[in-house]
């Protein structure tokens, strides 16, 4: 089985335009993570678009290997809808997506529409509003600003007071500052069931800009089984979900009897995070995913005691301490 897997930053897809060197990091080392583990798996032949490959080029390629692999993996931001678009150009060409169709990453992708699902759904999730330029947000301040279909911290920004207000280059939505731990869980979602792994902390920066500065795994076990049950109950709730796909999620560090742990976003993708995850397994991440997706049911992977902490680079640090 040929699969091809497509990063599109180091893929050459963002030629020639402006975007946030971090996704070029956090790109190549999910790229490089993935395909080691996936060319491990028996029977299992992994492509690549070369690196020197750039615009046009590089998307001749693309459509070239889609067509011709038995399937194909997308490694892309949602920022302005790219990773819906190469959805479909896979589907265009005749390839097989081995994720999450077009438009079930077109409904999550969205900032604006998908906390309006959850919350219709009775799932706890950060609330949002189309944001307005020079306009104070509904639900007062501090609040955060951030594209309608970004990626990472791109253009996100922590609002103070209406002289902070930014003027954003895309369509941003606004929501409420909530505070608290930020945290992900990545699962795989198959056929037969969802298989969540190990959930951490996401560590950020703390000047407003909200970047992306690695992570930590794993949780302690009562934040991490909170976190499981909300990010479980969100994936289950979106019917077409395949693949892998990331939660991201606010936990209630500080509430003593019920606490108000909160959706943020729902990532239909590889995150970042799979460069710890997988240094914390003892078993082929790769190759759960595969049998997930093709409809076995989800066994758990086996874990090593202690702890990893992760950069966008993919840089680890191990610790044989327990959260």
């Amino acid at each position: 089985m040929q699969v091809f897997v497509y990063e599109h930053v180091t893929g050459g897809g963002f030629a020639g335009r402006e975007f946030p060197r971090s996704l070029e990091q956090e790109g190549q080392a999910m790229l490089q993570a993935f395909v080691t583990d996936l060319a491990d798996v028996p029977g299992i032949s992994v492509v690549t678009l070369p690196e020197r490959l750039r615009g046009d080029e590089s998307m001749l390629a693309f459509d070239r290997l889609s067509r011709v692999s038995d399937g194909v993996v997308l490694i892309a931001p949602e920022l302005d809808g790219c990773l819906k678009a190469l959805a479909f150009r896979v589907l265009s060409v005749g390839g097989r997506l081995l994720g999450s169709s077009n438009e079930v990453i077109a409904l999550t992708s969205d900032k604006l529409e998908l906390p309006r699902l959850l919350r219709q759904l009775k799932i706890s999730s950060v609330e949002a509003e189309p944001f307005v330029a020079g306009r104070d947000p509904s639900f007062g301040y501090p609040a955060v600003v951030k594209p309608r279909w970004g990626s990472g911290s791109t253009e996100t920004c922590l609002v103070r007071s209406h002289c902070e207000l930014p003027v954003p280059t895309r369509e941003c939505i606004a929501t409420p500052y909530v505070a608290g731990l930020s945290a992900s869980l990545l699962c795989i979602a198959g056929p037969r069931g969802i298989l969540p792994l190990r959930s951490g902390e996401q560590l950020l920066s703390v000047d407003g800009g909200f970047r992306y500065k690695g992570g930590r795994l794993p949780l302690p076990p009562r934040l991490e089984a909170r976190a499981r049950r909300l990010a479980l109950r969100a994936v289950n709730s979106i019917s077409g979900l395949l693949g892998f796909v990331g939660v991201d999620m606010i936990l209630d560090v500080d509430a003593r009897d019920e606490p108000k742990d909160c959706i943020v976003e729902i990532n239909p993708r590889l995150t970042t995070s799979y460069v710890g995850l997988r240094a914390l397994s003892t078993t082929n991440l790769a190759e759960h995913w595969l049998r997930t997706i093709h409809g076995e049911f989800p066994a758990p992977p086996l874990w090593r005691s202690g702890s990893v902490k992760f950069q966008p680079d993919g840089a680890l640090e191990h610790s044989e301490t327990a959260p």
